[in-house]
């Protein structure tokens, strides 16, 4: 019985899994179509699979524009998801963001200390920098207080 039980929960997970990636396929592909420059399906698995395409702006729109963009918010969802996860794993509260702990008011407090400094245009990655410090002190201090305040709730 237990053995039917589990097995049922790994056919459901399998299911979920497929579904899920199939949901992602079909988004990538009607986010690749649609845009200012509406581009059919055909053409787009021509360009992407059989490396065959009508015209130079439509292979440059998918390969240089829209690909990329659909890849990165995929690895972009997929960091925030394991950070909010690592965040609720840490804090042991089923309820903690970055708002809620205080790491976005850090994370803000760091883009503006560049700018109050005036230093903001010496480099591309100073005010980034700044903020992911800022957010990084401030989740630092919160797991601080958290650990030596001996309240776990």
């Amino acid at each position: 019985m237990k053995n039917k039980l589990v097995y049922d929960k790994l056919n459901l997970l399998y299911f979920y899994l497929v579904f899920i990636f199939l949901i992602t396929i079909i988004t990538a592909f009607i986010s690749l179509s649609s845009g200012v420059i509406k581009i059919p399906v055909f053409d787009i698995y021509s360009i992407l699979f059989l490396n065959s395409f009508n015209g130079e702006v439509n292979y440059s729109i998918i390969w240089d524009i829209r690909l990329p963009r659909i890849i990165l918010s995929f690895f972009v969802g997929m960091a925030l998801s394991i950070s909010g996860a690592i965040m609720q794993g840490i804090f042991r509260n089923p309820l903690a963001d970055p708002s809620i702990l205080g790491v976005s008011a850090g994370a803000a407090l760091g883009a503006v200390i560049p700018f109050s400094l005036a230093i903001q245009s010496i480099n591309l990655f100073i005010v980034p920098s700044f903020s992911f410090l800022g957010g990084l002190i401030a989740s630092f201090l919160v797991y601080i207080i958290f650990v030596f305040t001996g309240r776990k709730s």
